[in-house]
């Protein structure tokens, strides 16, 4: 496998979905403009590659459930959409999601989450959901298929996150943002509005731009006690902090470091940054995946370490291109996907300081 995969991964990641915007300044004043992004440290780190005789293409939205990762990605020698990656063994040790509409399959397995809690694999696809025993979904095991089930509309969702008693969160969603009941019946709480970005897009001629931005750039994290989620985008830097509380959505602390100027709703202007594309949290912090190359140049990674107010704490520039990761719960060491001089892609690693 060759350059072909930075494509693959790249489409994986832009696929969204168009949502509803209003585009008005926030009435917070001194927040509207954009302050370059200053860490107080920044350190350069060598990714340690894991090689094997895997071969995979893919990776995004990557999980991490004690010391295994679940990866959304294609692997060679198996069918399934989802693999598992054993972090003590460094081995792929299992596979599982049966592409499809007959029993427990789904179309696609990129809108996912683990309820450690329940001890549970959740995921959607269109219009109908499935829940996988997760025990037996990280241990190779057949036979994990709990429940499955539909709705009536279908799913626009770019990202899911389980909230904890039987709640799901739909982020990129139609509305925007969408707490709804497990089974996808009941709407808990909804949070539609869409904040003043900058001037280019409130004085852009054509007014439905932002909106079309925000519905296919949008990446998500939410902070593993549920309490708050990050919505930021590809292109630019720019991000939204969240907070959860009662099924009720608020809008928290905004962070303007690098203003998104686009061609179009995904192409960006030769002046504007990749940006963010890939996003995880811990209690602690926020962790960004951003590139300052443009064009979707992936080619120098930095990841930006962020506390839940938006601050600035560290950065890590990367020796080599990297299109996911997960954190550590600890948040000391980062799992990514990493793509080497040859273009084949390997689960990678390095530890923060």
């Amino acid at each position: 496998m060759k350059n072909y995969i930075s494509k693959l991964a790249l489409t994986l990641c832009v696929a969204s979905t168009l949502v509803m915007c209003t585009n008005k300044p926030s009435d917070k004043k001194g927040k509207l403009e954009y302050t370059p992004l200053n860490f107080p440290k920044t350190e350069n780190v060598k990714v340690t590659l894991i090689k094997g005789d895997y071969a995979i293409a893919g990776g995004r939205n990557l999980r991490m459930v004690g010391d295994k990762i679940i990866i959304p990605a294609a692997n060679a020698d198996n069918k399934h959409y989802m693999q598992v990656f054993d972090t003590k063994s460094n081995k792929f040790v299992a596979s599982f999601g049966t592409p499809g509409r007959g029993e427990g399959e789904l179309d696609g397995y990129t809108e996912y989450d683990v309820n450690i809690e329940k001890n549970e694999f959740y995921a959607e696809s269109q219009n109908k959901y499935v829940i996988y025993d997760l025990a037996k979904v990280i241990s190779g095991q057949t036979g994990y298929l709990k429940e499955q089930g539909f709705h009536k509309n279908i799913n626009t969702t770019d990202d899911i996150f389980y909230l904890g008693n039987d709640r799901i969160l739909h982020l990129g969603a139609h509305p925007r943002f969408i707490i709804t009941s497990k089974n996808l019946q009941d709407t808990l709480g909804r949070y539609d509005e869409r904040h003043y970005i900058s001037n280019f897009f409130a004085n852009h001629k054509d007014p439905d731009l932002q909106r079309r931005y925000l519905g296919n750039n949008g990446i998500f994290t939410l902070k593993p006690d549920g309490s708050k989620f990050v919505n930021s985008f590809y292109s630019g830097f720019y991000m939204q902090i969240f907070d959860i509380k009662n099924n009720k959505i608020t809008a928290g602390e905004e962070c303007r470091f690098v203003e998104a100027r686009m061609k179009d709703e995904i192409a960006p202007m030769s002046d504007c940054i990749t940006g963010p594309y890939c996003m995880d949290s811990t209690d602690d912090y926020i962790y960004i995946m951003y590139s300052e190359g443009f064009d979707f140049d992936f080619s120098e990674p930095r990841l930006g370490v962020f506390d839940w107010k938006g601050k600035e704490v560290k950065n890590y520039i990367l020796d080599m291109m990297a299109y996911s990761f997960v954190m550590t719960p600890d948040g000391k060491r980062c799992y990514c996907m990493v793509q080497d001089d040859e273009g084949e892609c390997w689960v990678g690693y390095f530890d923060l300081k």
